[in-house]
């Protein structure tokens, strides 16, 4: 048995070139309402955060999966602890500002490593 999974539409995928697969279970995006929640869930109750944070804008500016705003907060703890990323400078508390760049970076690594993922399955 194998299992494949994706990110991407499986309408993105040739599938002539993978072997016969017996069942396709797709799984979407959570809707705005669910992510808000996520959004609302996963930031701790201990992270320091300068002002209430904004899920809703969140929400509905990036259609992240849960895992993606799992990574999106660690990543922005991360900055706040005074990780080393050079791309943002480290606030003091986390904003919805800090959650926003955070995102945006996160969306890039995801947009090239869709293109590098769609082109190693087919080589």
């Amino acid at each position: 048995m194998t299992i494949l999974t994706t990110r991407y539409e499986i309408g993105l995928l040739d599938l002539s070139r993978l072997p016969k697969m017996r069942y396709v279970v797709p799984l979407w995006t959570p809707s705005v309402n669910l992510r808000e929640k996520i959004w609302s869930k996963l930031l701790p109750k201990k992270l320091p955060v300068s002002s209430s944070i904004d899920v809703k804008k969140l929400a509905e500016r990036f259609s992240f999966t849960g895992g993606d705003i799992g990574s999106v907060i660690c990543t922005a703890a991360e900055i706040i602890a005074g990780g080393d990323n050079a791309n943002i400078q480290s606030p003091s508390s986390v904003t919805t500002e800090l959650l926003e760049q955070v995102a945006e970076t996160h969306l890039k690594k995801m947009n090239q490593s869709m293109g590098h993922s769609i082109q190693s399955m087919f080589q």
